[in-house]
């Protein structure tokens, strides 16, 4: 049986509580990204609001799982497998990663200099056949996870460089975060200790961003 991850009973409410957190900053800055795209009709702003809301998507529907499966396991520690989420009747988990995944590849297309739709399309086939075809999915997930957001990091690395402001820092911070935080869930499916640090370095990452949010309203 392949295991997606483990989870403390003591912190599974806690955990539904982080994801809907998530969601809604990454909703945030998808209206934000959105609104500028209104203004200024640059179609990296659009994309940009694109990749966010299918991480926003991806978060609720990882909320509602685990929300569903609350009163279904009432083992101290919750693990959570394929098998299980099937015989449950629920394929939440796929639509999960798939739009996660969407979303990741979303706003690396953005990073590109020269924009081609057959970029995009090839890297997220080989991303989602990747997962798809993979015996243990959950850790391949995190693994393209972490790469692709490795790449983000690269980049505003770039950014941070050559603009050396408190926003910069801030977003490059926020995504080193993220890749702490999936690079650490690669290890949720042996301990359920990964799980719960990952779920706090993702809480940190948001609420940088959502810092960087708040720069920007005022």
């Amino acid at each position: 049986m392949t295991s997606l991850y483990y989870i403390p009973n003591w912190f599974f409410t806690t955990s539904i509580v982080f994801e809907i957190i998530f969601a809604v900053v990454t909703a945030l800055v998808a209206f934000l990204s959105f609104k500028v795209y209104n203004l200024s009709k640059q179609n990296e702003f659009r994309l940009f609001g694109l990749g966010f809301t299918f991480i926003s998507l991806s978060y609720i529907i990882w909320s509602l799982i685990n929300l569903f499966l609350l009163d279904q396991l009432n083992e101290s520690i919750k693990v959570l497998s394929f098998q299980q989420f099937v015989s449950l009747g629920a394929l939440g988990i796929y639509f999960y990663m798939l739009l996660f995944i969407v979303g990741l590849v979303t706003l690396n297309y953005t990073t590109l200099k020269e924009k081609n739709k057959s970029i995009y399309i090839i890297i997220l086939l080989t991303s989602l056949v990747g997962i798809v075809t993979s015996f243990n999915k959950g850790f391949t997930f995190q693994i393209l996870s972490s790469i692709l957001l490795a790449f983000l990091l690269i980049h505003f690395a770039y950014q941070v460089k050559r603009n050396k402001n408190i926003k910069s820092i801030l977003v490059f911070a926020a995504f080193l975060a993220l890749v702490v935080s999936h690079i650490i869930f690669i290890f949720s499916t042996t301990q359920y200790v990964y799980y719960v640090a990952g779920h706090i370095f993702e809480l940190i990452a948001y609420i940088l961003i959502l810092v960087r949010l708040s720069i920007i309203i005022k």
